[in-house]
C-alpha cells in the first residue's frame, strides 16, 4: 500500500523517506541523502527533465541520447537513530 502526504510533517517521525535527490538544496528542500542523519537505502534513476534535450526524452537514439540526457536519483532513505535498548520481560 502506497500513501501519498499532502501535507508536511516533520521529519523526525518519518520511519522512510523518498526523496529526489537532486543537485541543489534550499532550506525548504534539503538534499536528504547527503545528510548524516539518514542512510540510502534504495535508488532509482530519474530524467532530469530540465537539463535534458526534449528531442532525446522524447525519442531514444541508440548512442546519442545518453550525451543528451541527464539523470538525477529517487532514494529511499532510512534515519539512523541510534538503537534503543530492549526491554526484557520478567517470566
Amino acid at each position: 500500500m502506497v500513501v501519498f502526504v499532502l501535507f508536511q510533517v516533520d521529519v523526525r517521525q518519518c520511519h522512510y523517506l523518498v526523496d529526489l535527490d537532486l543537485e541543489t538544496s534550499a532550506p525548504r528542500e534539503p538534499r536528504y541523502a547527503d545528510n548524516t542523519d539518514w542512510s540510502v537505502i534504495a535508488s532509482k534513476p530519474f530524467l532530469n527533465a530540465a537539463r535534458s534535450s526534449p528531442l532525446f526524452r522524447a525519442f531514444f537514439i541508440p548512442f546519442l541520447s545518453e550525451h543528451h540526457t541527464t539523470y538525477t536519483r529517487y532514494v529511499i532513505l532510512k534515519p539512523r537513530r541510534p538503537k534503543q535498548p530492549r526491554k526484557r520481560s520478567h517470566a
